[in-house]
């Protein structure tokens, strides 16, 4: 079944005869997908580096049906890269320890400061070169601090914490209930 998913043409790459690809990179829930497309297949639909797309995915083909998507996020564009700025993003920690910052429409990026405290923090995205992927732990985008916006915005979980879930629930009162049957 076919879904239209919203990409980044986040980096531009080359294959062995010379010509150019962009690699896009899904966005929001579907942030594993990165496919590399022609350039030139990508400019007839007037999209270039550093934009914003939709495309129509189905399983075993490549995306087709680009569409220019015009998003209210700063881009620039440096060399083969481009980055997206002023990014809103709380800093936490996932499952494997890793700080990353959360954010909406790139999902997980990881952070390039691991000596940060947790908050929420303006941030500059970009792609993860494809010769850095481990470094990344899969990730597909990373983060740079702009500015702090604030400090912890929610508890994170931790492997070293002794909080029992649920222990605020503990005083309160259930006086008045109903059996439903």
């Amino acid at each position: 079944m076919a879904q239209i998913i919203d990409f980044f043409a986040a980096f531009r790459g080359y294959y062995s005869d010379g010509s150019t690809f962009i690699q896009i990179i899904s966005l929001g829930s579907h942030h594993n997908l990165s496919v590399h497309i022609s350039e030139r297949m990508l400019s007839e639909s007037g999209i270039k580096l550093g934009n914003f797309l939709s495309a129509t995915v189905s399983l075993a083909e490549h995306p087709k049906n680009f569409q220019l998507k015009r998003l209210n996020l700063q881009v620039t564009v440096e060399g083969n890269f481009a980055k997206v700025h002023g990014i809103e993003a709380n800093l936490e920690k996932n499952a494997d320890g890793i700080l990353v910052f959360s954010t909406n429409n790139f999902a997980s990026a990881k952070a390039t400061n691991q000596g940060l405290e947790i908050g929420r923090y303006k941030i500059t995205v970009q792609a993860v070169k494809p010769s850095e992927k481990d470094l990344f732990n899969g990730m597909k985008f990373f983060g740079t601090v702009e500015e702090k916006i604030s400090g912890l915005t929610r508890r994170v979980a931790s492997n070293n914490t002794n909080q029992v879930i649920g222990e605020g629930f503990r005083n309160m009162s259930i006086s008045g209930k109903r059996t439903v049957s």
